[in-house]
């Protein structure tokens, strides 16, 4: 999974614990899709506050923008 993220230029997932740490050590932009209430929202917020990443709950918004 490490070498796929290393060359992504961008990762659009779900903010899981250990997908969002993997993706913080590599370095690379995250956008969070549709996450879970509990743990992925609290995980989403996290990192878009402290602008790690960026959150939708609209796939068509990601795909469009």
């Amino acid at each position: 999974m490490n070498e796929w993220i290393k060359k992504s230029t961008i990762v659009i997932t779900k903010p899981g614990g250990l997908t969002t740490t993997e993706v913080a050590i590599l370095n690379r932009p995250i956008v969070f899709l549709m996450p879970i209430p509990g743990v992925e929202n609290y995980n989403a917020n996290f990192f878009c506050e402290h602008k790690m990443a960026l959150n939708s709950t609209d796939v068509a918004d990601v795909i469009k923008n």
